[in-house]
């Protein structure tokens, strides 16, 4: 089942971007007939046009490389932390009511996870959270072989390593120079395309809208892909990774903690 996403799904981003692209329509309208429209467009505008779009693909392939790997972290995450309440669940005897406040711990975590995610908490406060696991591992000491403490904190170091990926992907974006020359380039074209005069002025507006829509939703689209763990608002607005399989993990802890304490 694919996440649903905010109003507009696939076009959203079209959608969104539709004010500025007949904003430029309109602006185009209004350099028409007041005679400003005073370039012919030439091969340096082509040339111009050519180097932008080129920019725009070495851009969008960066930002998509980075999310294809993104997308896998919410799924890793969730592996991680049922593997550990497979464990848990596999406690007898002594190391049973162990078990059972592990898996306990880890529905908590996993809800603390979720919440940070939506940015409703900060990265220590959730690392002070994955840290309080210890707890549970150090009373798992002498119940239960060494070995299976040492998967945990494996699994345990997992999360912790994807979740410091996280918050990097989240505090810095990619090659921001490279941002600033596309921006330039896409406003000097934009300026170009107002004053270049086509007749008819049919074919003019046929050229304009086409490249604005283009340049602003490329730009837009490489901007969310950049940031694909903004949850604003606690919901995917824009082109943020789904937390499906993080939240079916969340429902499957809570069931198994709460199967386990009636046992």
């Amino acid at each position: 089942m694919r996440q649903k996403k905010a109003f507009g799904g696939k076009w959203r981003l079209s959608v969104r971007m539709l004010p500025l692209v007949l904003g430029a329509a309109a602006l185009k309208l209004i350099f028409h007939y007041a005679g400003w429209e005073f370039l012919e467009l030439s091969a340096l505008f082509t040339s111009l046009l050519t180097g932008t779009v080129f920019l725009l693909g070495f851009l969008l392939s960066g930002v998509l490389a980075d999310y294809k790997e993104s997308e896998k972290i919410p799924a890793e995450l969730a592996a991680s932390l049922e593997t550990m309440a497979d464990d848990a669940e596999t406690y007898s005897g002594n190391a049973a009511p162990l078990g059972a406040e592990l898996a306990l711990a880890l529905s908590a975590f996993c809800s603390s996870l979720l919440g940070w995610f939506r940015q409703e908490s900060e990265t220590p406060a959730l690392l002070e959270d994955l840290r309080g696991l210890n707890r549970r591992l150090r009373a798992l000491e002498g119940a239960v072989p060494v070995n299976l403490i040492v998967r945990l904190k494996q699994e345990q170091h997992n999360m912790r390593r994807l979740i410091l990926r996280v918050h990097t992907i989240r505090r810095t974006s990619f090659i921001e120079s490279g941002y600033a020359i596309a921006e330039t380039l896409s406003a000097l074209l934009f300026a170009a395309l107002m004053f270049i005069k086509l007749d008819p002025f049919l074919e003019s507006m046929l050229l304009v809208l086409p490249i604005a829509y283009l340049f602003i939703c490329i730009l837009a689209l490489i901007r969310d892909l950049d940031n694909p763990f903004d949850y604003s608002g606690g919901a995917a607005a824009g082109e943020e990774v789904s937390l499906l399989e993080l939240q079916a993990c969340a429902g499957r802890l809570a069931a198994r903690s709460e199967a386990l304490k009636a046992k």
